[in-house]
């Protein structure tokens, strides 16, 4: 067991950084007051959370009531689809096939009381095809959705143009974009997406705290409330507001802001440099996905392409549970897809979308942060080129 350790997995979760959890410590202490109380203290969170709702109304392109704060990446999805489809008449979903869980499973729920669901697929590197896509879209269309950056594969999607050219077909759709591995690195906002509607992002994949994240509104009031109770967030999310999560996620994304060049140029260093190992020492792996990154850090706009910080690998007659066992021994952490689909022990839904069985390999999935370096990056390579062919023996002796 390696005393290293090296962790490759920040699409999952980030660690929280200290400038946010600074911002974040008052508010369990000294201003601890619940913003829907009408004293002193109370007054005092809700000033705060106003000041971090117009900030981020200001960088998303919406008014302040389109700021809807959640507990989660997941519960904006599900708001943003069940707040659509309620009420509707129109009762037609599209989703592309390579959506996170809490789109896919929600747009199935929705199948259940009577929407009907198409599932858009999508090409071998994980790219919507966006004439499949637009060909499911009719004039009843109600709710349409896509991610901006795949949380598998990397692959960024043509958000613009596709939202763009729904509405030319079916103008009251709502069209949701799940940003999550995009929010903070990418260009996000209403501005970019001229015809998207609600956008969900969540703290924790920017150095924020887990537990926190908003969906924004192009147009406040468009949507059912799911979530009812003491009408909090302008009756969108009733419950008492997470304020230190909340000012983690403020404090988060203007750290993300003025960090965003420096990181963005240190990914495609990476991205290059693992490329180069790879093409060097292990030319059998595959990436799934777009081989060749995206260099966020030089002119946008970003609409096709893979993001540097994050790489999808295959490794052929490998079985992914003992090579994630053995890197894992040599101290590194990493995946083999989402952090939500990793427990179930069956192939992502992502990966089965862009034609790969299980025969086809092991998968492991890694994303790079602030602190990965280089050097990192060899000892990696170094490992997997020693563990791949014992594990490859292993299961020819049991064939």
């Amino acid at each position: 067991m390696s005393s290293a350790i090296t962790y490759f997995d920040h699409a999952a979760t980030t660690p929280v950084a200290p400038e946010v959890l600074e911002a974040m410590l008052p508010f369990f202490d000294r201003r601890y007051g619940n913003p829907s109380s009408r004293h002193s203290l109370g007054l005092d969170a809700n000033i705060a959370l106003g000041q971090i709702r117009r900030t981020l109304a200001e960088a998303l392109g919406c008014s302040p009531t389109g700021v809807v704060f959640t507990g989660s990446g997941t519960e904006g999805d599900v708001m943003a689809l069940r707040g659509a489809a309620s009420g509707r008449r129109d009762r037609h979903v599209v989703v592309s096939a390579i959506e996170h869980a809490a789109v896919i499973q929600t747009a199935r729920a929705l199948e259940k009381v009577g929407h009907r669901v198409t599932v858009a697929p999508v090409d071998r590197e994980g790219g919507i095809d966006v004439e499949r896509y637009l060909e499911a879209v009719t004039p009843e269309t109600a709710l349409c959705a896509l991610m901006a950056v795949n949380n598998e594969l990397g692959t960024i999607q043509p958000v613009a143009e596709v939202s763009r050219r729904v509405k030319e077909i079916a103008p009251r759709a709502q069209f949701h974009v799940d940003a999550m591995q995009a929010f903070g690195k990418l260009p996000v906002s209403f501005r970019d997406w001229p015809h998207v509607d609600t956008i969900a992002v969540s703290a924790h994949k920017i150095y924020g705290p887990k537990g926190t994240g908003a969906l924004f509104l192009r147009e406040p009031g468009r949507l059912e409330p799911v979530l009812t109770g003491g009408g909090q967030e302008a009756g969108m999310r009733s419950g008492t507001h997470n304020t230190p999560g909340i000012a983690g996620l403020g404090a988060a994304y203007a750290l993300a802001v003025s960090r965003r060049e420096r990181d963005l140029a240190h990914y495609d260093t990476l991205d290059r440099c693992l490329n180069r190992l790879l093409d060097e020492k292990l030319p059998e792996v595959a990436v799934n996905g777009p081989r060749q990154a995206v260099e966020l850090a030089g002119p946008g706009p970003f609409e096709r392409g893979r993001v540097p910080y994050l790489v999808n690998l295959r490794l052929p007659e490998v079985p992914a549970e003992p090579l994630l066992n053995g890197l894992e021994g040599e101290g590194f952490y990493v995946s083999s897809g989402s952090a939500c689909h990793s427990k179930s022990g069956s192939m992502s839904h992502v990966l089965a979308a862009i034609g790969l069985a299980e025969e086809d390999g092991g998968n492991l999935r890694l994303s790079f942060g602030r602190d990965t370096t280089e050097a990192d990056l060899a000892r990696f390579v170094d490992v997997l080129g020693k563990l791949a062919p014992r594990l490859r023996q292993a299961v020819a002796r049991r064939v």
